[in-house]
């Protein structure tokens, strides 16, 4: 027994000293200076090496640095496979930081002035240093930077059918907090309808907050005219408007420069920005158009809110407002008045069939080739800045908030660690065939994205509210054809995001990290049925089509229902809805297929479990257990081989 105890203490004070590094390059993307920019991260570590977090601390050139790192995903032996890592950065403009994440040393030190969060009264308070907020149910209650009020209020408001429907929130809190970070989260409805869930993100010594806004419509989109999607911000003091500049494309991948013939404007009267199409904006109030606006408008007083919308043109039909006499800013993340795209392509279910795959069927059964279900997130950067805008480099702050800094981690470093299984890391030299068609096929898709000049309707590029993110397939000739069910929309068919996170992971390349970020976004909230209370519906994945909710072979099921693109969001780029929505997919799964429902949800359609009906939903199971370590989803997994 003693030589035991030896044993065992001698491989303890062994383990105890092992140290190590992984290198982290963060780059500047976006042509601007940045000062404490708020980065998060995955970075995946093997098997058996690290035990948890707390081993690890974040080091640069001057030596280690605030940083929040959490135990995000663990192997199956309790050891560290995922550590997600929250940290600012200071980068001059188109220039790269190297870091060193290391184990064996301790842990990272805390800010000087530390974060902090607490909650009382039905609010979460929150104090970055020079930003102090509070957080309630639906929206901001306040803030004040540095000692002077800049908010008084924030609410939500979805115009349906003529009426004006306010957002209620039902609860608010913490999901993540450290010294360095925090994650709140708040979840209500407007008037009893269309669900909504906020995530508000901040970071120590910044005065700027992250806010992600999901908005569910759980209506009949047949029936149901959404004419608004608004946030507004009450702004104290207010005495000037300013607005971001017009943009013009830089190259054909997407990357835009300041328009000279459309730069910063300000005023002191009301003015309003509408990006009505992808490619033409107009402001009132302030002399300004162009093709593509940055995304932003600012008050300003002795203190001031500037408020950005990430892809902005992308994401159109998109509105700004601000206003000094009533002192109010309103995004509008859906412009009207035209409606809200909603409706199927088709009013007749199957119209578009061909004949050799049977006649129309005008029945059109309610939650097939239906909208409802389907959701969308934006990102929107308040900015809480002193003086004017133009001198508080609001424009900089919106820039690199539309292009984030990531960290990146070896693609090597990334192959070896294995969290993804047995991949091949981009090799100079090597399976050049392979990897020159693997790249000319995912490059000839990100180029349509930005470049198509018909694109669905003859919209030109894929972008839109719903579309933006997704992919079209079947491309026939000089147009986009039906063939075989599959016309236009992608809908995650199969697994697409995981397939471009797989791509970004063995490259390390910027370009395949934004079109998998961008198309996880765009899955995660449209080619999912998120009807929470139908375990019919909630967590369902879509099937490709002319709408992203179908009508021709439109349905929604086990056989469309992938997860692993959803998860690979979470564990690279820190996306929390990312396991929300995998997490709805794995109940879906479990409750039509596992517990022996044969019948396709909403429909019809009967058949035999088999194939992919069967093992998707077996997968969701197995990849949920290996994420969050939850043994429901393991007995699941082991009920069905048994």
């Amino acid at each position: 027994m003693k030589k035991i105890l030896a044993a065992a203490v001698v491989f303890l004070a062994a383990r105890a000293t092992l140290a190590g590094e992984v290198s982290l390059r963060v780059d500047e993307p976006a042509g601007v200076p940045r000062k404490n920019f708020h980065v998060r991260s995955g970075v995946p570590f093997p098997k058996g090496l690290v035990k948890d977090a707390s081993e690890l601390a974040l080091k640069g050139g001057a030596g280690p640095i605030p940083a929040s790192i959490q135990d995000w995903v663990k192997w199956p032996d309790g050891t560290l496979m995922w550590a997600m890592i929250d940290f600012g950065v200071n980068l001059e403009a188109g220039k790269a930081s190297t870091f060193n994440l290391e184990w064996g040393g301790g842990g990272s030190p805390k800010p000087a002035k530390p974060l902090s969060v607490d909650e009382s009264g039905g609010e979460v308070r929150v104090d970055t240093g020079p930003l102090q907020f509070s957080v309630k149910p639906d929206g901001l209650a306040s803030a004040t930077l540095d000692g002077k009020k800049v908010l008084d209020d924030m609410s939500l408001s979805v115009t349906a059918d003529g009426s004006d429907l306010a957002g209620a929130g039902s609860s608010v809190a913490i999901e993540e907090k450290s010294p360095v970070h925090c994650v709140i989260r708040c979840e209500g409805t407007h008037a009893g309808k269309f669900p909504y869930v906020l995530r508000f993100i901040a970071l120590a010594g910044s005065p700027t907050v992250k806010m992600e806004h999901t908005w569910i419509s759980d209506q009949d989109g047949e029936k149901v005219s959404v004419t608004s999607l608004e946030v507004r911000a009450k702004v104290a003091g207010a005495k000037g408007v300013a607005v971001g500049p017009g943009l013009l494309r830089k190259n054909q991948w997407g990357d835009y420069g300041i328009d000279p013939g459309a730069p910063e404007g300000a005023g002191s009267g009301e003015t309003q920005v509408t990006q009505g199409t992808w490619n033409a904006f107009q402001t009132t109030g302030i002399s300004q158009k162009g093709k593509h606006h940055r995304g932003w408008i600012a008050l300003a007083g002795d203190a001031g809110l500037a408020v950005g919308v990430r892809d902005f043109h992308r994401l159109y039909r998109k509105g700004l407002k601000a206003d000094p006499g009533s002192g109010t800013i309103t995004a509008f993340l859906w412009a009207g008045p035209n409606p809200m795209p909603l409706k199927r392509h088709s009013p007749i279910l199957n119209a578009h069939k061909p004949k050799s795959r049977g006649k129309p069927d005008p029945a059109a059964e309610e939650s097939i080739g239906n909208s409802r279900g389907t959701a969308r997130t934006h990102e929107l950067t308040l900015h809480f800045f002193k003086g004017g805008a133009k001198e508080a480099g609001v424009d900089a702050v919106m820039a690199a908030a539309d292009r984030p800094s990531i960290a990146y981690t070896n693609p090597k470093w990334v192959a070896d660690s294995r969290t993804f299984g047995s991949i091949h890391p981009l090799t100079p030299g090597q399976f050049a065939s392979v990897e020159g068609w693997t790249d000319r096929a995912m490059n000839w898709w990100i180029w349509n994205q930005h470049n198509d000049p018909a694109g669905h309707g003859n919209r030109g590029p894929w972008y839109g509210f719903f579309d933006y993110g997704d992919w079209q397939t079947s491309y026939m000739g000089e147009e986009w054809q039906y063939l075989n069910g599959r016309y236009s929309w992608n809908d995650n068919e199969p697994d697409t995001g995981h397939t471009l996170w797989l791509q970004y992971a063995r490259t390390g390349d910027r370009l395949y990290y934004d079109a998998a970020e961008a198309f996880s976004r765009h899955a995660m909230d449209v080619d999912v049925t998120h009807i929470k209370g139908n375990p019919d519906e909630w967590g369902a994945g879509r099937r490709h089509c002319v709408s992203h909710w179908g009508e021709d072979a439109g349905y929604y099921g086990c056989s469309h229902t992938w997860v692993r693109g959803f998860l690979d969001a979470y564990k690279i780029a820190g996306l929390r809805r990312g396991l929300d929505v995998a997490r709805a997919g794995a109940e879906f799964g479990w409750h039509v297929v596992m517990k022996g429902k044969k019948e396709w949800p909403g429909g019809g359609r009967t058949e035999e479990l088999k194939d992919r009906e069967f093992c998707l939903p077996f997968l969701s199971q197995v990849c949920l257990w290996e994420t969050t370590g939850e043994a429901v989803y393991k007995q699941r997994a082991d009920d069905v081989v048994k």
